[in-house]
């Protein structure tokens, strides 16, 4: 007997690489763009956005047809696209996470100093928490065909890490890695599978009940794909590492300081293992007294708050770095507007209109850098203001300021561009990893103190998982 397909069920976790924030009603709140959440209070990933994340993967690759996601002519010259052969499902985080804050500033790049008005807040959840994934397909006939495929395609990307979801992508917020990925695949011509789905009594927790599914009819281990040859879109991914500590050739101190919202200061607690006091502080003082005035951006992996490097730290450094190339080496004419499409960039007015100058959505993708392993060390270092006058301290000029002294961490740059756009941003690339390893840009706060003038290494690009 031929088997007529019914549908097609996707099922897996999504795991955060990164920080997530995705928004939703705008409520009253503490911080300036808060967490979706549902009326229960839990946080949500609404179905729309899923499939809006997974329709952006599919279209990096290749066209995407009306009965996946079609557009919808508001002067209704076209006929209404049908409805979507994919359907995903809202999710809710596995346990009880903890929201972080992550708070940003505009920096101005001709001071180095942050911009009026320019301070603002997200509420995010940390990296590491899971989130189950379901996405159901209507694989009846031709076209059930080809969108099953294109959602196993495009799921295979998020199986190798390349999901983003939610605010600041760019800056290195909502990466996530698709694991444990099943496929159940049911028949029209089998009775006990149309029965089986969908089932109302079971659709407060789907995932489970797919599971359930898989172990009674089986899942489908590989997806015939044969729609396209190269995808439209060139993933190119740059692994990094940053180095805090004594520079190999033993020249000096590499520190960091990197600061972070408000509760930083409120949430910070002393560590013997991992802070150095003054040695004027007695060891069963150092936690009574520790209050610092600047602390270290932290979060919470494994139970355990440890600092870490947020893309956005990273981000407006390097774009700065590089502008400031350009310009001092009379290039701008000719590079601005490749840098513009590189970092991505906003409309800039102007008061002639035809002169205005275009969106881009950034190419150019940096994640957050985490600790490679728990072997970190900072110092609580203790400052004043001096005047140069009497050579004494200022009146109350006493403060003091935390940085690491001893850490490594890793991220990774992502490149998603045109093959053609791949050659004009491939010298703007090069020489970002040149400046970075050079040792020309510094990161962090206290830059003019010595901090943030840390040690960079990249590895081997990848091309889509391919080392070139």
């Amino acid at each position: 007997m031929t088997t007529t397909a019914y549908r097609t069920l996707f099922t897996g976790i999504l795991r955060q690489t990164t920080a997530l924030s995705v928004g939703g009603r705008d409520l009253p709140s503490v911080t300036d763009a808060p967490l979706c959440r549902d009326g229960q209070q839990r946080f949500t990933l609404r179905g729309q956005t899923l499939a809006g994340a997974l329709i952006a993967t599919a279209r990096r690759l290749e066209d995407v047809p009306e009965f996946i996601s079609g557009e919808v002519d508001q002067q209704n010259k076209k006929p209404i696209p049908p409805p979507s052969r994919w359907r995903s499902f809202t999710s809710h985080p596995e346990g009880k996470p903890s929201p972080e804050i992550r708070q940003h500033v505009c920096i101005d790049p001709k001071t180095g100093a942050a911009m009026e008005t320019g301070l603002f807040n997200l509420e995010v959840l940390p990296a590491g928490i899971c989130w189950p994934f379901l996405l159901e397909v209507n694989s009846s006939g031709a076209d059930g065909e080809q969108a099953e495929a294109i959602a196993w395609r495009a799921l295979h990307e998020w199986q190798a890490g390349r999901c983003y979801i939610g605010r600041e992508v760019a800056r290195g917020m909502g990466w996530m890695q698709l694991d444990d990925l099943q496929t159940v695949r049911l028949s029209a011509n089998i009775l006990e599978h149309i029965d089986a789905w969908p089932n109302a009594e079971r659709s407060n927790n789907y995932p489970t009940y797919v599971a359930e599914l898989a172990k009674r009819f089986g899942t489908v281990e590989t997806i015939d794909y044969t729609f396209i040859d190269k995808p439209k879109v060139v993933t190119l991914e740059i692994p990094f590492s940053i180095t805090v500590g004594s520079r190999d050739n033993g020249y000096g101190l590499d520190s960091l300081s990197i600061g972070g919202h408000a509760e930083s200061e409120v949430m910070a607690s002393w560590q013997d293992q991992h802070y150095l006091a003054p040695s004027s502080l007695k060891p069963e003082q150092r936690a009574e007294l520790f209050d610092p005035d600047f602390a270290l951006v932290m979060t919470h992996i494994e139970g355990k708050r440890r600092p870490f490097i947020p893309g956005s730290a990273l981000r407006g450094p390097l774009r700065h770095a590089l502008e400031r190339y350009y310009r001092a080496n009379g290039h701008w004419e000719q590079e601005g507007e490749t840098l513009r499409r590189f970092f991505g960039a906003l409309e800039e007015k102007s008061h002639d209109k035809d002169k205005n100058k275009t969106t881009y959505a950034s190419a150019l993708l940096i994640s957050d850098a985490e600790l490679v392993d728990d072997n970190w060390q900072a110092a609580w270092f203790q400052l004043h203001a001096e005047d140069e006058f009497t050579a004494g301290a200022y009146s109350s000029s006493k403060f003091d300021r935390l940085a690491l002294i001893d850490a490594k961490f890793t991220g990774c740059l992502v490149l998603e561009t045109s093959a053609a756009d791949e050659l004009q941003f491939q010298p703007l690339l090069d020489k970002l990893k040149e400046l970075a390893e050079r040792g020309d840009i510094a990161i962090g706060g206290g830059q003019w103190r010595g901090h943030g003038w840390v040690s960079w290494h990249f590895e081997e690009p990848r091309r889509s998982g391919v080392a070139i």
